[in-house]
């Protein structure tokens, strides 16, 4: 799961890169370059099909193919899926990654994942704050 979710990291990241970070970046302008790139598919069964500001997130929403992957899960799973994001986020330093980290904590954003079922709709939000990564 974690090269999926650097990937879609990565495409938030060139996002930044079009718009150019500054340090008051608009995270709607972010939003909306991300989106033009959508949908990305980030692994077998794992499609994200838009980003959106959610209350105080930058969320990726993933849909997720049930074949493949039980939502449910993820949810009783919560803290060790939110490891694994986090391990994920704080191992790749590249300069791009590195601005859309700084442009969310700046903006007052933390990241969220929303993975939902393809089939039932069931959804399960994993939610980082800022000062985590």
């Amino acid at each position: 799961m974690k090269k999926k979710l650097f990937l879609a990291i990565a495409l938030v990241s060139a996002s930044l890169a079009f718009i150019g970070c500054t340090p008051k970046v608009n995270m709607d302008d972010v939003v909306k370059e991300t989106n033009k790139q959508m949908p990305n598919v980030i692994a077998e069964g794992m499609v994200v099909d838009r980003v959106e500001l959610d209350g105080n997130y930058f969320t990726y929403n993933v849909i997720t193919n049930e074949l493949y992957y039980d939502v449910s899960l993820i949810e009783e799973n919560y803290d060790e899926v939110k490891a694994n994001i986090l391990a994920d986020i704080r191992s790749h330093n590249t300069e791009d990654i590195n601005s859309f980290k700084k442009a969310c904590k700046s903006a007052g954003y933390g990241i969220a994942y929303r993975y939902v079922g393809s089939e039932t709709g069931i959804t399960a939000t994993i939610r980082i704050e800022p000062e985590e990564f």
